[in-house]
């Protein structure tokens, strides 16, 4: 198998939008979990990364094995607002998707400016205000990783690829300050 596994085995996460039995379950086979946060604060998956962890202790499970990423969507920029007015069509375009598909209400551009002040659901904004926000959704919910999504609907990739030079020159030695 190429490439081959960081430690002694390969490393496979069990994906939850965040459902009780799904951290249980996870925790219980000691397996890493994945909470993708699509919508909604972070924060709010606390609850569900202790249950994981209590059901890996449960399952006999060492603490250095049970893994937690969080995941989102967002999109950096040098400047927070150039950021923001970048993604926002996109972003909607998602959100008009999952409107007719599943019949939520559209948001607003209200919506997503609330969405995105401080990268408060929406890792939107500046590397400052990002690395922030990875620190202290880091420090409350005990995540090992951040996996972020950058290229919803089609953000064209010269700005991804921006983006992802921010992350890992501005953002991720803040972020690896913070926590070594």
């Amino acid at each position: 198998m190429l490439p081959r596994p960081y430690h002694r085995r390969l490393r496979i996460s069990v994906g939850t939008g965040g459902n009780p039995e799904s951290s249980v379950r996870t925790g219980l086979l000691g397996l890493p979990v994945v909470y993708a946060v699509i919508g909604g604060q972070p924060e709010r998956f606390k609850p569900l990364v202790d249950l994981y962890r209590r059901a890996g202790e449960a399952g006999e499970h060492a603490p250095e094995d049970l893994h937690v990423t969080m995941g989102g969507v967002g999109l950096i920029a040098k400047n927070s607002q150039d950021a923001k007015e970048t993604f926002f069509p996109y972003w909607m375009e998602t959100m008009r998707y999952g409107s007719e598909a599943r019949g939520w209400p559209l948001p607003t551009r209200a919506h997503y400016d609330e969405y995105t002040r401080d990268a408060n659901s929406l890792l939107v904004g500046s590397p400052q205000e990002i690395a922030d926000r990875l620190i202290t959704v880091g420090k409350l919910v005990g995540a090992d990783r951040y996996a972020m999504q950058m290229d919803w609907s089609g953000v064209p990739h010269p700005v991804v690829m921006n983006a992802i030079e921010l992350l890992g020159t501005e953002v991720l030695p803040q972020v690896r300050k913070e926590f070594s």
